[in-house]
């Protein structure tokens, strides 16, 4: 087993070099405002009631 410092150390430059390559690489809108299905429940302040319910009336 890792010791627990070297874990999050392990953790801190995962966070620090490698997510920022891969966002950059395949940048992507998903649970963003501009994403127009990740809205959260209405409950959340938000106007859309869920995400499947606008999928489901989008298809034909």
């Amino acid at each position: 087993m890792i010791p627990h410092e070297q874990q999050l150390g392990m953790l801190e430059r995962f966070a620090s070099e490698v997510v920022p390559v891969v966002r950059k690489a395949a940048p992507t809108t998903l649970w963003t405002d501009a994403d127009p299905y990740g809205g959260r429940p209405a409950v959340h302040g938000r106007t859309v009631a869920d995400a499947a319910n606008e999928v489901d009336k989008a298809q034909p």
